[in-house]
């Protein structure tokens, strides 16, 4: 009997060990969205993407403590559902903070490359931990503070990305004579529909894997996490049954095509 309660408490332990390793991972972002060239839209366009306010709700307070993610890892998913040409692209997520004193702090992790056009898929896991991004400057004054990114998430903070066109500069007409930039590129991969989906890890644990993650959910918006139905986004299309309390949207701004209706619940 000692034998038998002794293994039932260990085999209780190791699960709930397990639980809070998995639990030390956060979705940053998942969603589908149509990404515009026109410089008003309201999620960046011209080769940005990106999203503050009430999209932080859900994210840790703190991204250092008591779990760092500054010292962890963030792990991609891109998959382009549809876009007017074939031309490989990278896609790099940033963070922009400013704080009080208007400062301008941007930092970024590695390009993740895409081959191009529908059904270009790239899960990318190999990124180096926060504290070894690019930074767009260098002085300890003007550095992304990760204890305090939920706190500075109005204005111009936010977090997005940047997509870098196969000529190694971003199609958009903002830059002007940077070479960074090039609107004359723009037509090569907008309007493209795109399903991103962006986890973080704190340092010392394991990546659940992106079995965990479906078609919508979490951390800043993006979708439902409830959906237990496959979506064809590039026909906008469903063979599966779908709980009567979701409803057909045929507004493709939003951000997936069934919108789970609160009020059916």
């Amino acid at each position: 009997m000692k034998i038998f309660i002794r293994t039932i408490l260990i085999s209780l332990l190791t699960l709930l060990f397990a639980q809070q390793v998995q639990a030390q991972e956060f979705l940053v972002r998942e969603e589908t969205f149509t990404w515009e060239e026109a410089e008003d839209a309201y999620f960046g366009g011209n080769g940005f993407h990106w999203w503050n306010g009430d999209d932080y709700s859900s994210y840790p307070a703190n991204w250092v403590s008591p779990h760092n993610y500054f010292e962890g890892r963030f792990y991609y998913r891109y998959e382009v559902i549809s876009q007017p040409t074939n031309k490989p692209f990278d896609l790099m997520f940033l963070i922009w903070q400013f704080k009080e004193d208007g400062k301008h702090r941007e930092t970024g992790d590695d390009r993740v490359p895409l081959s191009g056009g529908p059904g270009s898929v790239t899960e990318y896991n190999n990124a180096p931990p926060p504290s070894r991004w690019w930074t767009y400057h260098e002085n300890a004054d003007q550095l992304v503070d990760f204890t305090t990114i939920k706190q500075y998430n109005g204005g111009d903070n936010r977090m997005g990305l940047a997509l870098w066109s196969d000529g190694n500069c971003i199609p958009s007409t903002w830059g002007g004579t940077n070479p960074d930039f090039c609107q004359d590129r723009r037509s090569d991969y907008f309007p493209m529909r795109i399903r991103i989906t962006i986890v973080a890890v704190a340092e010392g644990h394991t990546f659940s894997g992106w079995s965990n993650y479906g078609s919508g959910g979490g951390g800043g918006g993006g979708g439902n996490p409830d959906v237990t139905f496959s979506i064809d986004y590039q026909n906008e299309r469903t063979s599966q049954n779908v709980p009567n309390y979701y409803q057909y949207s045929f507004n493709q701004n939003r951000l997936d095509y069934w919108i789970k209706c609160q009020k059916w619940i």
